[in-house]
């Protein structure tokens, strides 16, 4: 018993997705309609997520302070505590 094997080269591997793509889009199951917008569109959305980001790093910045100052209190409460037993 002889097992046919056939090597997966790309243009197989191409081949058998374009065949699995057409039964989908046969069975109603994906389409082929796609969209195209122009990148301008999308600039200004990428722009105000950059600056957002930006915006919560300087945040986060913020909240880091601000929890070493409320640690070091605590920290030093911890200490008064512990001396006055």
């Amino acid at each position: 018993m002889s097992k046919n094997i056939q090597k997966l080269t790309p243009e197989l591997l191409k081949r058998i997705i374009s065949e699995e793509k057409e039964k989908l889009e046969k069975l109603g199951l994906i389409t082929n309609k796609a969209i195209e917008k122009d990148a301008s569109e999308y600039a200004t959305a990428l722009v105000n997520k950059i600056d957002y980001v930006k915006k919560l790093g300087i945040k986060e910045a913020e909240l880091k302070a601000k929890l070493n100052r409320i640690s070091e209190v605590k920290r030093k409460l911890e200490l008064s505590l512990k001396n006055k037993k």
